[in-house]
């Protein structure tokens, strides 16, 4: 329920949506990569566009991977 902080919301707090990768090198990587695309998606769609609003809000949901 609170992998965000990995499970001690008391002790660690996710202030800033930042995630990291408990996975395999090759599953991190794989979602790296997964969010750069989304990232490059967003600013080749039209600005202001509903397609660019969408990804815009997929990448605030997902965050920064903290590395």
């Amino acid at each position: 329920m609170y992998a965000y902080v990995r499970n001690s919301p008391l002790r660690f707090i996710d202030f800033f949506g930042m995630y990291t990768c408990d996975g395999t090198r090759a599953f991190c990587a794989r979602v790296e990569a997964a969010y750069e695309q989304i990232q490059k998606a967003a600013a080749a769609a039209q600005k202001g566009s509903d397609q660019q609003m969408q990804l815009n809000k997929v990448l605030k949901f997902l965050g920064k991977r903290v590395r």
